[in-house]
This record gives C-alpha cells, structure tokens and sequence, in this order.
C-alpha cells in the first residue's frame, strides 16, 4: 500500500513550488494552442459549382459541353473579415484563394460569350493552414436543356418581357424577367429654327422600333435673344448729362437690331473761358453755365467762394530790392481757388519779433482781417521777413508755389481763411487740422482756424500748422 501512495506524496509539494505566475503562463501556452489554429494564420479557400441548391451536381451546371466551359469567366467576390477580394477565373481552372481564417461569403457569377449565365453564393468558415472546400449552387438563368420547357413573351418598348422555364426531369425551373426596349427615336420633321425674338416652330418624331407606334410632339426652341457686339459711343454726352452708346446684334446677319443705352460716366463736364473778364461761362454746346462753389478752377484747385459783382485785390507796391517781385497792382477777382492740395506743416515764423503790431486795413505795411487782403497780406510777411534776416515758412510755400501754370498763390487772410473753412468736408476741402492765416494778431501770434470745428483764434507764430494756398482771379 505505501509504494501505491508515493507517487500522490510528491503532490503537495510541487503545488507548493509552483508560483501563481507561472500557473497563468501555462493557462495562456494551453488557450494558444487550443485556439490558435482556427483564428489566425491563412487557408485557402477552393471552389467548385453545384446546380441547385442542395449543392448536388446537375446536367445544366456546370455545362457538360467542353467547348462551351473553357468559354466559361467568372467572377468572384469573396466578403469576410478582410477588404472584399474581387478576382476572375476560367471555367477549366481550379479556383483556389488564400484568405485569413475566419467566416467568409463567395458570390460567384458565370458568364459565356460576355452575357450572364449563371449565378450564387454561400458562406464557409476558413480554417488556417488548410483548404478549405466550398460548393457554390449556381443558378442558371439562360443554358436551358433538351427537357426544358420555355415560355418567352418579348420585351416591348417600355414593357417588360419575360421567360418561363419549366423542367419536370432536372427540376430546375426558372422565371427570368427581361427589361423594357427603349424607343429608338427617328430625326424631329417639320422643326422650324427660332430667331432673336421668336420662338421656333414645333415638330414630330416617330419611334422606329417594329410593332411600336409611339409618337413624340415637341415644342420648337425658345427664341434666342439678341446678342449684342461692341457698344459703340454715338458721342453726345453733356456737360451734365451722359450721352448713349449702341450696339447690333450680331446673332445673324438677318437680325439687324440695335439696342441704345446709357454711356455711363461719359458727361465731358464744363468748359469755363477762364480767359474772359468778369463771371466766366462754359463755351461747350452752348451750355453758358457758370462756374460753382465746389468747379474745378483754371489751376486745378477748388473754387471754394464766387462775388459776381466782383471784389477788390489790394495791391502790393513797396517792395524793394530783393522784395520788389513781391509788387503786384490792386485787381477785382470774381473767385477764390484753393490749391489742389495742402502744401505741408509749417512755422508761420522763426522768430517772435514784434513784425507787425497793428491791424488797419488803411495800412500799408500791416495785415489785415478783410477778404482781398490776404495777397497783399503774404507780400508784407515776407518783405518784413526778409529786411528783418528770419524766415516766413508758411507765407514763403505760398508765394513760392507754381501749379496750374499759376504763380498768383497767396496764404489766405483770417476771414479768407473762413470762407475756405465754411465747406470743410465738402468737395476734397479737409475737415481736419489746424491752418494758419496770414493776419497777424499779437506780437507773438497769427491767426489760425481749427477745420474740425471752426473755431478761429491766436496760434504762436513759431508752432507748426497746416498751409492751404489760394488765389483770386
């Protein structure tokens, strides 16, 4: 009895020299072994064809007549846990695919001479490492055998046909559907073309399948419309007004239209005589319009301010020397032009000396406020300027500035200064910054005038402003 309870003594011992880790180690090694052949590595999968759907083999598949196999194609789709497999095989070839293990579905269909023949599918679980034998039961839908029995109606334009097969030998009776014909139309007669504004006449077409009398009617097509060329101006715009332009259509010959419309932008604008004495007026078609608050003047500038009876230009005649191209002799002027542009930011002066203390428009050598004064303004500034040896920036720009093929510029006097501030943000006048006039106020300041708001009052004549030349003609 003892030698037959050694071997069990050992038992307890080896349960208690095996570690929990190495008791799961063995249990993954076992699962492995045990699973692994079915759901990882590949198999092949082989076809072969049956002809009904029990699998068994029939007379009609797969086709007893060699010459009609070895024309056989196939193509086959294999779904499983893969991408689809798509491929083709001939009819007289083992089909054999390599797949990974794991379920998949063949869908096979059987062509001959291009047309399909037969068709079907089934599924089968891939084992790996062998092949794997599936038998497709193919439907056959067109090889018929001498048993068969066949009732045939003929497809029809838009009617369905059909095929009945009934065998009472292989029992593999079939009902196949055959798609509609489609009308096979003749040319469109008694179509009659449209023109630009016309539509075209209608017509007819017959289908030229036998037995189908089918007629369609159709409306003729919608008339085309003018097609234009090139506008071409007919030159007689205004000075206010735009003028037209026309174009032909050009379609076809035949249509001769011509269509008129507006030449936008095209009004040529006024055409003063600058040149004539007094108010001027437009010399262009006879329009004699006069020139506005806002016209472009014969410089370029804006005219900001219009006297029809006239105003007087005090003239200048006390320069000497190096002043005495400031001399100019009184005029009448009608307007007031601003310069294209501001000159710059300048100093009314260099220095604060006491220039000119008063303010009498009977003067000669003092500034004044009054409309007319600011030419005679600017000449007394720089003449002063230089006898007294400091600079006159801002005056200096004015009388220096050639523009328009004009040299008459002048800085504006204070209440000239106003008349140019009264259309600020109108007509490309600014409404912004601060302009200096060229009247003089205390011995250390001049006039200036604020464009945001108006406002006029002293500035010191060695801060910097804005410079806005003008001239009166």
């Amino acid at each position: 009895m003892a030698k037959l309870k050694a071997p069990f003594s050992v038992l307890p011992q080896i349960k208690k020299n095996l570690s929990i880790s190495t008791l799961f180690l063995i249990l993954i090694l076992c699962f492995t072994a045990c699973f692994n052949p079915w759901y990882e590595g590949t198999g092949n999968i082989v076809i072969s064809f049956g002809g009904n759907s029990s699998g068994a083999r029939s007379s009609l598949w797969p086709p007893e007549d060699y010459e009609i196999l070895e024309q056989i194609k196939y193509f086959i789709v294999l779904s499983g846990n893969d991408e689809p497999i798509e491929f083709e095989a001939d009819g007289k070839d083992i089909i054999r695919k390599p797949v990974s293990a794991g379920l998949w579905t063949v869908y096979v269909e059987a062509f001959y001479k291009n047309e399909l023949y037969a068709k079907g599918d089934r599924q089968i679980n891939v084992i790996a490492g062998k092949d794997n034998s599936v038998i497709i039961p193919m439907t056959n839908l067109n090889l018929i055998c001498p048993d068969c029995k066949v009732d045939e109606k003929e497809a029809a334009c838009e009617i369905p046909g059909w095929k009945i097969i009934t065998c009472e030998i292989e029992k593999h009776n079939a009902q196949i559907s055959i798609d509609p014909l489609e009308h096979s139309w003749s040319e469109w007669e008694g179509i009659g073309a449209p023109t630009c504004t016309e539509d075209g006449a209608g017509g007819e077409r017959h289908c030229k399948q036998d037995g189908c009398e089918v007629m369609q009617t159709g409306d003729g097509e919608l008339a085309l419309g003018h097609f234009f060329g090139d506008y071409i101006s007919n030159n007689d715009a205004a000075c206010t007004v735009d003028g037209t332009e026309t174009a032909r259509c050009i379609r076809y010959e035949e249509c001769g239209y011509f269509d008129e419309q507006t030449d936008v932008s095209s009004q040529l604008g006024h055409d003063f005589d600058w040149d004539m004495s007094g108010i001027k007026t437009c010399k262009r078609n006879d329009c004699n319009a006069n020139p506005a608050v806002g016209d472009t003047g014969p410089a370029g500038g804006i005219i900001f301010y219009i006297v029809p009876t006239g105003f007087t230009v005090q003239g200048y005649t006390e320069g000497t020397g190096l002043t005495a191209y400031l001399n100019f002799i009184t005029y009448t002027a009608y307007y007031f032009e601003a310069a294209p542009s501001v000159v710059t930011t300048l100093l009314w002066a260099s220095i604060m000396p006491d220039l000119i203390p008063g303010l009498s428009q009977n003067s000669t050598d003092q500034t004044d406020w009054e409309i007319g004064r600011g030419r005679m303004n600017t000449a007394i500034i720089i003449a002063r300027g230089i006898e007294q040896e400091y600079t006159t920036p801002a005056a200096s720009a004015c009388a220096a500035l050639d523009t328009g093929d004009k040299d008459d510029w002048f800085l504006p006097s204070r209440n000239e200064l106003n008349l140019l501030a009264q259309i600020r943000g109108q007509h490309g006048i600014p409404n912004i910054g601060v302009f200096w006039s060229s009247s003089a106020g205390s011995i250390y300041s001049a006039w200036c005038q604020d464009f945001d708001d108006g406002f006029q009052g002293f500035g010191n004549r060695v801060f910097i402003d804005d410079v806005r030349p003008v001239r009166a003609f």
